[in-house]
């Protein structure tokens, strides 16, 4: 168990903490991540930022090296989680606190991240997240972002893992079940928490350790997105095929790929009954649109996987 101190009382030292922000070819995002990252209510002497490029091609290591942050490297391996293990390796901290490049923190993050795990007595904790709309206009992929993507609470009371886009976890954790599996694209946040839970650790949410989300805006950035998601579901069957075989079972199933049913549609979409009917309709469409890319994207991560074991072979 990490060794709790109470954020809230002066007369005892904070815990140092170490944050890890993962980044590639994200020179437009970084450094307002970075500024909000500096700008804490949490002392400055009480914590350290490694930015960790993982084969940027872009001027994004350039925009890092204006800040007062450690920039590290990772070009070996292309995988967010390999660039986490190189902060890990380098953290001096006792807790570790992870977001994104393409995220901003709120100014009291940190605190009540910290305060968080001293008050539950956790040593993994997951907190909200909150999406914004970046650009002037709003399309309709924007409104569909805002519709329960990020249902931190539930993942971690459901499923024992919260995104590592806003995560803080103790070093004495690392020590017993290791860092992230570095050999997955998407989903090792999620293999990690089933390994703290299993692990005896406890877990817990903060709804006040606050991130700002950007929405996926486009077409191409929902396609994008689920097929990564795909394709680490089948890395997971792939590597742990005994725990984790069902994760591509899905997209076999034909119901997968049929339109939601109306009824049950609108009662998961807020103001929905107010809306117009072709505001209705788009949004709709673009539910239905996104649902099918999710199993497509698990096929084609099966596919690229196949393709990645023959290379292996010969």
């Amino acid at each position: 168990m990490t060794e709790k101190k109470s954020v809230g009382d002066a007369s005892e030292e904070l815990p140092f903490v170490s944050v890890i922000v993962p980044v590639y070819n994200d020179e437009r995002r970084i450094g307002e991540c970075i500024k909000s990252l500096l700008d804490q209510t949490y002392p400055r002497d009480r914590y350290e930022i490694f930015i960790v490029d993982n084969g940027s091609t872009d001027g994004t290591r350039k925009v890092v090296q204006k800040y007062p942050v450690t920039l590290l490297v990772e070009d070996e391996i292309l995988s967010s989680y390999a660039a986490r293990n190189k902060g890990i390796q380098n953290a001096k901290g006792e807790i570790l606190a992870f977001t994104d490049s393409d995220v901003k923190v709120s100014n009291s993050w940190l605190q009540n991240g910290i305060k968080s795990m001293s008050e539950s007595g956790a040593d993994y904790v997951g907190s909200r997240v909150e999406l914004y709309n970046p650009r002037d206009n709003v399309t309709y992929w924007d409104l569909h972002s805002m519709i329960g993507v990020f249902p931190v609470k539930e993942n971690i009371e459901q499923s024992n893992f919260t995104p590592t886009c806003n995560l803080f976890v103790g070093k004495s954790v690392i020590r017993k079940i290791g860092m992230f599996d570095p050999r997955l694209v998407s989903a090792g946040d999620f293999e990690f928490g089933q390994r703290v839970k299993d692990a005896g650790f406890k877990q817990a949410y903060a709804e006040n350790a606050v991130i700002y989300h950007p929405t996926r805006s486009t077409f191409q950035e929902y396609v994008k997105w689920a097929f990564r998601i795909g394709r680490g579901k089948a890395q997971l069957a792939r590597y742990y095929p005994k725990r984790y075989k069902k994760a591509i079972s899905g997209f076999q199933n034909p119901k997968k790929y049929l339109p939601p049913a109306p009824w049950k549609f609108s009662g998961k979409i807020k103001g929905y009954k107010t809306m117009s009917l072709s505001h209705k309709s788009r949004i709709y469409l673009v539910t239905y649109i996104k649902n099918v890319c999710l199993p497509l994207g698990v096929l084609a991560g099966i596919l690229a996987e196949l393709i990645s074991r023959k290379r292996h072979a010969s």
